[in-house]
């Protein structure tokens, strides 16, 4: 299992397009009764999940760079609404 690396399946073409997806998990045996509260932690369980999606496009997007702005205090970040 340590030998595993899964960098080496990702694809590394041009015309790739990456989602990386992590999403925490907790899981609890069963609901919460009066009692300890010190052992409310004591039935759950905790999960990392890392997933990264890829698709093929069908051709290959010239990335731009976008501008650099810089942020003072006159600069607004929201609309009025």
């Amino acid at each position: 299992m340590k030998s595993a690396d899964p960098f080496k399946r990702l694809l590394t073409e041009k015309n790739v397009f990456n989602l990386a997806v992590i999403d925490n998990i907790d899981f609890k045996e069963r609901s919460f009764q009066f009692g300890n509260i010190y052992d409310v932690t004591r039935g759950t369980s905790h999960a990392t999940l890392r997933m990264v999606f890829q698709f093929s496009l069908p051709e290959v997007i010239v990335e731009k760079p976008e501008p650099i702005r810089d942020l003072n205090i006159d600069t607004q970040i929201f609309g009025i609404s």
